[in-house]
């Protein structure tokens, strides 16, 4: 049977794929808020099973459960292992979204809801490409593994132990990772790399209770104190200012820097999609994709303190909280990081501003001339028609270092996510064209 009769067997059945990726889209799985994540477990395995799949729930001690299948070819030693999350984000701000935000609705070509981007839809099609080769050739030509976890969204605190207590099972010869994106050209990009997180809590206290605002010339203010610890972290040229902060970074390589200096952006679709007259860096490509993929960051996600309701509230808070994520380039290490945060504030007379450690992750990164990416570039190539763009590394976080360091994996993103999906934010979405597309890609993979 040829490439071409499995494509048009698979356009027969878009109706039946696009139903089973709205059945699971509408199954709620916040990890961070505990909603629907052990049902939507129990649906992830269901799905596999139905495909043939021998699967597992693998419980996690104090979290989510892992969600392990396999099947094995009759005919191939090689393995290959997909990874992917269940688990989704909060859908808040509810008042924003124009669709329910589990109700997977189709409008325009696209179909919406939480999670169907980050990272539902990358798991559905997988394993409907791998359905399809077996309805139609009755077998597929190399193992597969998928590991579906269910606390990416959480900073994916137990997968180490879960690789570490079972690197037999997930032995392989690479790793095609959760996702990746299309370009509003239609062109596909491979993305091998993540850069690492360290995401901490800044807690400052004052007095033991809130205060009258007129107290302010009596008693400190642990909001201040907090707007003059972050102070310190950054200057208004965008610079981080922590000692030691930038001493081991790894400077891009010649491969990475041919894909700085020959690689279009897309800075007017970027601008036009946050709403932007300028970014940071100017508009100068180059200057930009070396900031976005090489360069670390420091970033205010969140304050709270004192009074945030409506009219006004002359009150002095007792306690303040902010949360800053670093973002880590190849070669720094979080633990490293937080404690050069820590002595950082010291020597600043802030040993009382509090640093609380939340999500640590590592960089990572798979080479450019690896066999893996060039066989995965080739494919991509094959199926889309298209030169794909290959991202030496991306500016997410994500555990992608626990396959290419612990498991010794070369890795490679792909998927289906555009720069419209709003990843994260009200009204995420695919585009049902691109979805159909990644079902064929990897039944060509695996034809």
């Amino acid at each position: 049977m040829s490439l071409e009769q499995i494509f048009n067997f698979i356009d027969k059945n878009e109706t039946k794929y696009l139903e089973e990726l709205r059945t699971y889209v509408k199954q709620p799985s916040i990890s961070t808020q505990n909603k629907g994540v052990e049902d939507c477990a129990e649906l992830v395995k269901k799905m596999m099973d139905k495909i043939g799949f021998e699967t597992n729930i693998i419980q996690i001690k104090n979290g989510y459960p892992v969600v392990y299948g396999e099947i094995m070819a009759k005919k191939n030693e090689k393995t290959i292992i997909f990874y992917n999350h269940y688990d989704i984000q909060p859908p808040e701000p509810l008042e924003e979204w124009e669709t329910d935000p589990f109700g997977g609705e189709i409008k325009e070509g696209r179909m919406y809801g939480r999670g169907i981007s980050d990272n539902k839809a990358n798991f559905t099609y997988r394993i409907q490409a791998i359905e399809a080769l077996l309805e139609q050739l009755g077998e597929i030509s190399t193992n597969v593994k998928f590991v579906v976890e269910g606390e990416e969204e959480m900073g994916s605190p137990n997968l180490l132990g879960f690789i570490n207590d079972n690197k037999k099972m997930l032995e392989a010869d690479g790793c095609i990772w959760e996702g990746g994106a299309v370009d509003a050209e239609g062109v596909p990009h491979i993305r091998l790399g993540n850069k690492g997180i360290l995401y901490v809590e800044l807690r400052t206290k004052g007095a033991k209770v809130d205060a009258h605002s007129m107290n302010a010339p009596l008693i400190e203010n642990p909001a201040w104190k907090a707007v003059w610890a972050l102070n310190t972290f950054k200057d208004n040229k965008e610079r981080i200012t922590i000692d030691g902060f930038h001493d081991d970074i790894r400077e891009p390589n010649k491969e990475e820097y041919n894909f700085v200096n020959n690689t279009e952006f897309g800075l007017k679709e970027f601008k036009e999609t946050y709403g932007l007259k300028t970014l940071l860096p100017g508009d100068n490509n180059a200057d930009i994709w070396k900031k976005f993929l090489f360069e670390p960051t420091c970033t205010i996600c969140g304050f709270d303190s004192g009074y945030k309701g409506k009219g006004t509230k002359t009150v002095l808070p007792s306690k303040s909280v902010v949360k800053v994520d670093f973002r880590l380039v190849a070669d720094q290490r979080p633990d490293d990081i937080l404690k050069k945060v820590r002595k950082h504030l010291d020597k600043h007379n802030m040993s009382d501003v509090e640093v609380v450690k939340i999500t640590v992750l590592e960089p990572s990164k798979t080479p450019i001339n690896d066999p893996f990416v060039k066989e995965i570039t080739k494919q991509v190539k094959d199926v889309y028609k298209k030169e794909p763009v290959i991202w030496p590394t991306s500016p997410g976080s994500g555990p992608r270092y626990l396959f290419t360091n612990e498991l010794n994996l070369p890795t490679a993103g792909i998927g289906i996510s555009n720069f419209e999906s709003n990843i994260h934010a009200p009204n995420e979405n695919i585009k049902i064209k691109d979805y159909m597309q990644g079902v064929k890609l990897i039944a060509s993979m695996f034809k």
